[in-house]
């Protein structure tokens, strides 16, 4: 079948998904989902605070520890970092943290149940360090977080002769518009500690 057929068979038509079904039935399997043998369950330990150094990391009596498998950033044996734009995002933050949520630590354990209270029995003692809040704090360079200015990436996009076409419109609108971080991620969904 060629591609106009195929195109010509689709478009305009309602088409079935083909997971469709599974999932309006609750039949799908979703990660939540699965068991494997001798599986393990994941929870992040995250910075309370925006921006400062690690002090100390204290693990509080009453969980037995030695049943948990517990990562940090000396744990990782090649290049702590994702990229993201450059090398500029580690997986672990080490001795420092840059953002609130930025993960520290991860636990896992066989019991999931035993995870949530795992993460809070863990203490991080920060020494602050002064935050930026906005990009025109950011531009006042007052404290500088990244880099040398504070300048995380730069695009330069140019096309035509944009001074030419200026000159000769008849009316030119300018603004400036914002939205906050966007980040993809699956759309699962999750059963809550009681299974449902």
């Amino acid at each position: 079948m060629n591609s106009d057929r195929i195109v010509d068979s689709i478009i305009g038509k309602s088409v079935p998904r083909k997971e469709g079904r599974d999932k309006v039935t609750g039949r799908s399997q979703y990660v939540d989902d699965m068991a494997l043998p001798h599986m393990l369950f994941g929870a992040t330990v995250r910075s309370q605070i925006p921006r400062g150094c690690i002090n100390k990391i204290t693990f509080a009596p009453g969980i037995h520890w030695d049943e948990f498998v517990i990562v940090s950033a000396k744990d990782i044996p090649g290049k702590n970092c994702i990229s993201l734009i450059g090398d500029d995002q580690p997986c672990l933050a080490n001795e420092f943290v840059n953002h609130p949520e930025e993960p520290i630590l991860l636990l896992a354990h066989p019991d999931r149940h035993l995870l949530p209270k795992a993460v809070e029995a863990v203490s991080i003692e920060y020494e602050p360090l002064p935050a930026i809040f906005t990009i025109e704090e950011s531009e006042r360079r007052s404290e500088i977080v990244w880099g040398a200015d504070n300048i995380f990436k730069t695009y330069l996009i140019e096309k035509g002769e944009v001074d030419c076409i200026w000159e000769k419109a008849d009316y030119i609108v300018e603004g400036e518009y914002t939205t906050g971080a966007q980040e993809q991620l699956y759309i699962e969904n999750k059963r809550d500690d009681r299974g449902l």
